[in-house]
């Protein structure tokens, strides 16, 4: 769970999530479900009216004033949208009300318990795990003060208690506050992986175009790697299996984001396509020892000495690389030099070949493609001049032949 929340926060630094009209459109729904919520609760009291008795009146006026702040949100967000201060102010609003209708109806056996749950949904549309966790300890927290308050605080607190404070209904209910807030919190926290991922996938996938030819969608996508990892430049080294040459692509830097190509001498081709090296792999110089994970083509994890400095030149002090194929004909390794992952590794390792995964068969398209179009041009060029050679050329060459015979019976009369 709590590696799934990393990568998250690795991939949303690189794509902004929801745009900002999107999170307006979050806040409103949220709105109008609060207004429901709380028109709700009041049929509901209206019903069945809340205990202690003593307390209804005020607990009652405290629903109201609940239910005014809720349309006011409601009202509010469609005449001007909210900022980060507004939400947060609106969100801690949420955690606030509910506390105040407990305080007078019961505490933690309160009806209105419920209402936190709609604070922890609030937190899981807008954010993630680690926000929807902390609303729940803070509702927890404010519910274990006023319960407290209630039977150890002041007099004035005393007043309100309706009865002795049954612990273990009490802390079955936060142990379910916690649970809620960590579940709700984890698929909020899933759906926003899987969307960035998408995101950036996509992305890439832009870049591959069949006008811009193979070469130049592959300097494309290597620039994109190295933006994605935050890499000071990228290196994409190809063998073509049918002849064995063996071609690199690499950017060098943000200055200058084209991918330049050349063909490899055989000698220095295992610089760059590791053979003996897994599938994936992650590696950082350290002082002591260097930093190694490794996964196999399936995403799993590969135990083994970390390789030496993989390009000897100084100024590599890690390195992303990551096997590809496309069809039978290309093999390779791509790799993203000095690149920027966060503490969970091999989950940016798996994304990373998720992305060449999605990758692979675009680029494999273009280049059928383009193969295709070659091959096309060649035969229709076969075609015009078999017509030619049977047609028009040997129609010339009849006409030569008579203009031939015509200048030499012309050539006799003469004579």
């Amino acid at each position: 769970m709590f590696s799934l929340s990393f990568r998250h926060r690795f991939l949303r630094r690189l794509s902004p999530g929801f745009s900002r009209d999107e999170e307006q459109r979050i806040e409103r729904a949220l709105a109008t479900a609060r207004v429901i919520v709380a028109l709700t609760s009041m049929v509901a009291v209206q019903v069945d009216p809340t205990d202690p008795a003593a307390y209804r009146h005020a607990a009652y006026l405290v629903l109201v004033g609940y239910t005014a702040w809720s349309a006011a949100i409601s009202a509010g967000l469609r005449w001007k949208p909210a900022n980060t201060y507004v939400v947060w102010l609106i969100h801690a609003g949420d955690i606030v009300w509910p506390s105040l209708l407990c305080l007078f109806t019961d505490g933690a056996d309160s009806p209105f318990f419920t209402l936190y749950l709609f604070a922890l949904l609030a937190a899981a549309f807008r954010w993630g795990l680690w926000e929807t966790a902390a609303t729940s300890l803070a509702s927890v927290g404010v519910l274990g003060l006023e319960s407290v308050m209630l039977i150890k605080g002041p007099m004035i607190w005393r007043t309100l208690e309706s009865g002795d404070l049954e612990v273990n209904k009490f802390i079955i209910r936060c142990v379910y506050l916690l649970l809620a807030g960590l579940m709700i919190g984890y698929l909020a926290e899933s759906e926003k992986e899987l969307r960035a991922e998408n995101a950036l996938v996509n992305r890439m996938l832009s870049r591959i175009r069949v006008d811009f030819g193979l070469s130049a969608s592959l300097s494309s996508v290597i620039a994109g790697m190295a933006d994605v990892f935050r890499g000071e430049r990228a290196v994409l080294a190809a063998r073509d299996i049918n002849s064995g040459r063996v071609f690199l692509w690499q950017t060098h830097g943000d200055m200058d984001p084209r991918a330049f190509v050349r063909e490899v001498p055989p000698g220095e081709a295992e610089k760059y396509l590791f053979a003996s090296s897994p599938a994936a792999f992650y590696w950082s110089a350290r002082e002591n020892a260097a930093r190694y994970s490794a996964l196999d083509e399936h995403g799993n994890r590969v135990r083994g000495e970390a390789p030496q400095e993989p390009f000897p030149d100084g100024k590599t002090r890690s390195l992303l690389s990551l096997t590809f194929n496309f069809g039978q004909e290309w093999a390779g390794r791509m790799m993203v030099v000095n690149p920027q992952l966060g503490r969970d590794v091999e989950a940016q390792l798996k994304f990373a070949q998720t992305i060449v995964r999605q990758v692979g068969p675009a680029l494999y398209s273009v280049y059928l493609l383009r193969r295709l179009r070659t091959r096309a041009g060649a035969i229709e060029r076969a075609r015009v001049a078999r017509e030619l050679h049977d047609g028009a050329i040997q129609s010339l060459m009849a006409v030569e032949m008579q203009v031939d015979v015509l200048r030499r019976q012309a050539a006799g009369d003469s004579a």
